[in-house]
């Protein structure tokens, strides 16, 4: 979307939260923009304006973001003594805080807590509650990457305690992420996946976009920890993503460098080396000894993987530099670990042995660091004769990973069936339901063959009759009727033409697919199987759209109609599909023409199916590079409802002719690729069904306006 703000001699105070809103979706335009705006403001003067400081300071954060940290820290010291000039003490804290943000991405810990303290002081001064928020969740990782996780939880309850009051949805979402994040490094799966979670949701619902790639990429964490590597792959590739988008190169480094993490343990080391190497040249690039530490951390691992032993050992040493000089202490033991597991490679053991003394006197130890060291000692010690020690240090190992095995397994599907999807099911369960499923795609086959004889039989009954009626009709009908009786019976045989060959489609894949696991000809079952069930889906949904038509034929559909907020259905149908839209290309945009919440007593089921029909019809037919724009107004006692869409558009007489269920242009809107080809036609009927109106048109755009008329009493 392409957000334009034009600046008079005088900021807007309105166009500061838009351009805040490019911070988080796109950095690169906010950095332009602040920019343009602060050329107003005359040079070698000091102006007083807020908007003068908010403009700075949302330039620095655009700078952070995109990894010019050098700048950032110029910019900031500059305005940091122009604060202190006009003497505006929450100016100067805000500087302080930003000051201590940009030495936090640099891995300057110490540094950035003591600007942190700072702000703090003046803040609690001047009751800045939702800048205290936010301070405290930032200092909350200082405390976690020096392994001080109490005191980084503690700092985050404060934080929520202030937070929950005021119902922030975006702080109360970072608060949440901040506490996921080390639940998950000490181990505790269950709590850190509520956590994550509840961020996932909010992030969600304020649609911050580099928000729920954070939450992609910690639930991925917590996947690839408890071994689920399909499901971390599925997420880590999301958030990268975004990342690459958003254009944080931070962000960038961790996400390539967790999907290396991933490919080793698939034992895929030519695309882990891949993502690796990657994480590496991005982090050099972000100066932050920290990031380039763990990503050199990763590669390490994969040339440990493929013997390259020599190599490994140099980057580790590398890694291990950064991570002291940095103060990183958590990067500092991944480091170690991975310095004890290149020893046990090359089977010097007394080297190990010391490498896991000296980590395991690390303080604040999470469970998953604590089990990784006594497993790589009890495979030391086995090596090297000593038995006992070896079995008391794998018993040691085994308490703390029952622990925190215990920690995750508790509740652990049932949140999953909340927002985040499933963990797909295993080979053992597939197998096991084998019998079952076979019997169910029969029993479908069997009734779905009854369908269509009894369709056929009804079909060939009417032209019976039809041609019957033909012949006792009077030889002095007009050209006209004659004419009109062929065309409708053309019409009638193209619906039952689309309908069989609908059928036969999914039905001769479903009989080829179960034939192929009958006689052990399928390479890939869990393959079929999805397969199968997808054409059952199809089928399904197929018959569902002719019992539905049928069922407004006959009058005997029940609406179940509450008052609903119209600007909150729509907008989420556009959401729900922009994931689809953006694969071809297209934008999905929601435009509201009247001011004012707009309710309606509607069904709103069938409501939402009759938006979610508009644009999924106009993302097939749109062509690549497109837009979509839903639209709502009230006006004159009615409501209207608009989807409009770019070209291609229709022929003028076909506009009258897509809500009928016997036309099938060639390119007509009515032709759904993987359903009945009737969806404007159920659309037509749940409009009628509210005493409403459903037209089509050519758009301004260049496609096709679909307009909906409501003239029920609205509020």
């Amino acid at each position: 979307m392409l957000i334009i703000i034009s600046f008079s001699k005088k900021v807007d105070a309105n166009n500061i939260p838009q351009i805040e809103q490019l911070l988080i979706d796109n950095p690169q335009k906010a950095l332009a923009l602040t920019k343009t705006a602060l050329k107003q403001f005359p040079k070698g003067e000091i102006p007083v304006e807020q908007s003068y400081f908010e403009l700075n300071i949302m330039q620095i954060k655009a700078l952070v973001k995109l990894g010019h940290f050098a700048l950032a820290t110029t910019k900031s010291h500059k305005l940091l003594q122009k604060t202190k000039h006009i003497k505006n003490k929450i100016w100067q804290a805000r500087c302080l805080k930003v000051l201590g943000l940009i030495h936090q991405q640099q891995n300057n810990f110490a540094q950035s807590m003591e600007y942190f303290n700072q702000a703090e002081t003046i803040f609690i001064g001047h009751k800045q509650q939702i800048e205290l928020i936010e301070l405290y969740t930032f200092n909350s990782r200082n405390y976690r990457e020096q392994t001080q996780y109490k005191s980084a939880l503690a700092l985050l309850d404060k934080a929520y305690k202030i937070a929950e009051p005021l119902k922030s949805y975006q702080l109360l979402a970072n608060i949440y992420n901040a506490q996921g994040v080390i639940y998950d490094y000490l181990g505790n799966f269950k709590q850190a996946l509520e956590k994550h979670e509840q961020s996932f949701n909010l992030q969600k619902t304020a649609r911050n976009q580099q928000g729920m790639a954070n939450s992609l990429y910690n639930i991925g964490e917590i996947y690839r920890d408890t071994d689920h590597l399909d499901s971390a792959l599925t997420y880590f590739t999301q958030a990268l993503k975004i990342d690459i988008k958003l254009g944080d190169p931070r962000h960038i480094a961790n996400s390539h460098s967790k999907l290396a993490q991933v490919y080793l343990s698939l034992n895929k080391l030519e695309i882990a080396y891949e993502h690796a190497n990657k994480a590496v040249k991005i982090a050099n690039k972000t100066g932050a000894p920290s990031e380039v530490s763990w990503a050199q951390t990763n590669l390490a691992k994969v040339l440990i993987a493929e013997k390259k032993f020599e190599e490994a050992e140099n980057i580790l040493q590398s890694a291990l530099k950064f991570a002291v000089n940095s103060g990183a202490i958590r990067t500092e033991q991944t480091v170690r670990i991975t310095l004890v597991e290149l020893a046990l490679e090359e089977l010097r053991l007394d080297d190990a042995m010391a490498l896991i003394d000296r980590a395991l006197k690390f303080e604040d130890l999470g469970l998953t660091y604590k089990a990784k060291l006594n497993l790589l000692q009890s495979q030391a010690q086995e090596f090297m004769g000593e038995f006992k020690g070896a079995l008391k240090s794998y018993q040691q190992y085994s308490a703390i990973n029952n622990e925190s095995e215990l920690n995750h397994n508790k509740d652990y599907i049932n949140l999953l069936k909340q927002n985040i999807e499933l963990v797909r099911k295993d080979q053992i369960i597939l197998e096991s339901k084998n019998v079952q499923l076979q019997t169910q795609v029969q029993l479908e086959q069997y009734q779905l063959r009854w369908l269509l004889i009894i369709i056929v039989f009804v079909l060939c009954a009417l032209g019976t009759v039809f041609i019957f009626w033909r012949q006792l009709q009077n030889q002095q009908l007009t050209n006209l009727r004659s004419q009109l009786a062929d065309q409708k019976l053309i019409q009638k045989n193209q619906l039952l033409a689309n309908v069989s060959h609908d059928l036969r489609t999914p039905l001769t894949i479903l009989k080829l697919s179960i034939e192929s696991l009958e006689f052990n000809l399928e390479p890939d079952p869990k393959k079929s199987y999805l397969n199968v069930y997808s054409k059952i889906d199809q089928l399904n949904n197929l018959i569902e759209d002719l019992y539905q038509s049928s069922q407004f034929d006959k009058q005997e559909l029940v609406l179940n109609k509450v008052n609903i907020n119209l600007d909150h259905l729509i907008s989420m149908a556009c959401y729900d599909f922009t994931a689809l839209a953006e694969s071809k290309g297209i934008t999905i945009s929601f435009k509201k023409l009247t001011k004012g919440k707009i309710t309606c007593d509607i069904d709103a089921e069938r409501t939402n199916q009759v938006i979610g029909n508009l644009i999924k019809n106009s993302i097939n037919y749109t062509d690549p590079g497109g837009a979509i724009i839903a639209s709502l107004k009230k006006a004159d006692g009615a409501i209207y409802i608009y989807v409009d869409d770019t070209s291609p558009s229709l022929e003028p007489d076909e506009f009258e002719k897509v809500f009928d269920r016997h036309y099938r242009g060639d390119q007509s809107m009515t032709q759904d690729k993987t359903g009945s080809g009737l969806g404007l036609t159920i659309c037509q009927q749940i409009i009628s069904a509210h005493g409403g109106e459903i037209s089509a048109s050519k758009s301004e755009l260049g496609g096709v306006k679909i307009q909906i008329v409501m003239r029920q009493e609205t509020s």
